[in-house]
Parts: structure tokens; C-alpha cells; sequence
């Protein structure tokens, strides 16, 4: 389906509220990223029917919906989304840096798309395109090294030539690849690769406070690390590709699995308590309408 908006209502709707959490996913000619990493309309681009506006998961995001296109099954787990299997590991390296290498050695990927900081303050963080594991940056689980509109590197490397490309992000950067990859419009999101989440209590961008995704539900694989001993993680495994690329990393011996059945009850906290106060920000910014989210009575009773 199309959104009958474009530009103007995405500006109206999302950016002049506060709401746009700088993910990238309205990437377009017309529109420009500040420093910050919000998005500033330059000019009107005379559509009716925005791929911009369609693409942004602040604008409508129908949960439920995407979940059954992207995983073809609904979630048990009403505060970490759907996965297959969640397990805590070790690993003597960074771990996001471990599947990234893993993920190229095995070439499941091209390229990769990870953050590059551009501004402390305001916080704000830029595409980098890179061919070579050894060139990933240290990445930590330090969500404010993620947040920027990282999406727009998708494009570019795209418009590049390449075809496989991964990406590393906070959970807003999922849900705007969900969006883009479920709308009616042809976008270039067709050439993303391993998508890593990092679980994310709260980012850097205003419109976080409006986000209710801690645990990266759109992903293939998401991390978390919050109170575990340095070097471990647990990690929700959501897709074929996930587990492909677990496997691959426990062949090679890059980690270890220390637990099959982790105790989940810290980052389920986490989630239900990000879930709960960012539906009473949504209803008191927008007068008690839920606005952007489409959550039936089901999804919003088990929140409360």
C-alpha cells in the first residue's frame, strides 16, 4: 500500500513534532541531513504519494503486519519481538566485530555499513562503507556510536555497484529497512545483507523517547551485553540468516556458548519498562493518540 503523503507531511507529521529518530530511512535527493542527523526538507518535490514519507517508520508502522512478512510467524515474547532461539556467549573480541569478520570470510556480505562519528554534541553519526573486516572501527554496544541516519548507506553503496550489503544499527535503523522493504515502492533496499541490532534502552536523537523497539526486533541477530561479564553477550537469533552466521562463528571458534537457555529476565525488564514509557511520551505528545503505531488492544493490554 501507498501513503497518499509525501514531503510536506512527513515534515508536518514527523519532524516538526519531534518524532524522527535520524535513521535515514526518508533518504532522498530532496532532503538533507544536518548535524544533528535530522532531516531538513530542501525543496518540494511536487509528489503526491512519498516514497519518503512511506519509508519512514515514524509515519505508520504496523508491527504485527511486518513481523509476519519478515519472520512469517508472531512473536511469543511480547517485549523482545519474535526470535528462534536466544543464547549467552563469550567471545575474546568484540563481538560485533566478530560476525562482521565472520559474515565477510564467508562472503555473506560485500560490504558493510557501520557508524562513523561526525558530532559529539548533538550527537550524530555517519555512514561508513567498508569492504574489509579490518576496517570496521571497534564496535561497541554503546548505542549513542550508532545513532545517526546510518540507512543512507545503503544507497550509497548501491548506487556503487555493490549487492550484498550489511548493516550494524540501533533498533530504529530496522525498522526503517522493515518499512522500506514492505512498501510498495522499489528502493535499493533489496541489496541489505546480515542486519546486526544492538539492544537499545535509548539513543541519542529526541525522537527515541517515542521509540518502543529496545531489542531490535527487525534484525536478524541482536545484541545485548547490559550486566554480563566482559566479553559475553546474549544474543537473539531471529532469522536463517542469524543462525547461519552463529553457526558459522561457532565453527570457526571466533565464540562459545556458554548457555542454550539464558536468563532473559534483565532485558525483558529493560524492554517492557522502554515499551511503557514511550507509549505514555506517544500519549501525551499527541493528546492521547498512539499516532504512528498501530497497535491493536491486544498488543497495548500487555504492556499495562
Amino acid at each position: 500500500m501507498k501513503i497518499e503523503k509525501a514531503s510536506p507531511d512527513l515534515e508536518a507529521e514527523v519532524i516538526f513534532k519531534g518524532l524522527c529518530a535520524h535513521c535515514g530511512a526518508c533518504n532522498c535527493p530532496h532532503i538533507q541531513y544536518q548535524e544533528n542527523g535530522e532531516p531538513k526538507i530542501l525543496d518540494a518535490c511536487n509528489e503526491t504519494i512519498g516514497k519518503c514519507y512511506n519509508s519512514c517508520p515514524r509515519t505508520s508502522l504496523n508491527i504485527p503486519e511486518l513481523e509476519g512478512k519478515m519472520f512469517g510467524k508472531s512473536r511469543e515474547d511480547e517485549y523482545l519481538g519474535y526470535y528462534s532461539k536466544a543464547v549467552l556467549i563469550k567471545s575474546k573480541t568484540p563481538i560485533v566485530n566478530t560476525l562482521i569478520e565472520i559474515a565477510f570470510k564467508n562472503t555473506l556480505v560485500d560490504s558493510y555499513v557501520v557508524p562513523k562519528n561526525q558530532s559529539k554534541k548533538p550527537v550524530n553519526n555517519v555512514p561508513m562503507i567498508i569492504s574489509k573486516a579490518k576496517d570496521a572501527p571497534d564496535l561497541t554496544s554503546r548505542n549513542l556510536e550508532y545513532t545517526g541516519p546510518l540507512i543512507t548507506g545503503i544507497n550509497e553503496a548501491y548506487l556503487s555497484g555493490l549487492k550484498s550489503v550489511g548493516l550494524v544499527g540501533n533498533p530504529c535503523h530496522f525498522q526503517g529497512l522493515a518499512q522500506m522493504s514492505n512498501n510498495d515502492f522499489r528502493t535499493d533496499i533489496q541489496i541489505q545483507s546480515l542486519k546486526i541490532a544492538l539492544m537499545c534502552a535509548a539513543g541519542g536523537a529526541t525522537g527515541c523517547m517515542y521509540c518502543l523497539d529496545y531489542a531490535g526486533e527487525f534484525s536478524d541477530i541482536s545484541i545485548s551485553d547490559t550486566g554480563l561479564e566482559k566479553g559475553h553477550a546474549i544474543l537473539l537469533v531471529r532469522t536463517t540468516l542469524g543462525q547461519k552466521i552463529l553457526d558459522l562463528a561457532l565453527n570457526a571458534k571466533n565464540i562459545e556458548i556458554v548457555s542454550e537457555s539464558p536468563e532473559l529476565v534483565k532485558i525483558q525488564d529493560l524492554a517492557m519498562k522502554k515499551k511503557k514509557n514511550n507509549i505514555k511520551n506517544l500519549l501525551k505528545q499527541q493528546n492521547g493518540k498512539i499516532g504512528y503505531l498501530e497497535l491493536d488492544l491486544k498488543n497495548l493490554s500487555a504492556l499495562f
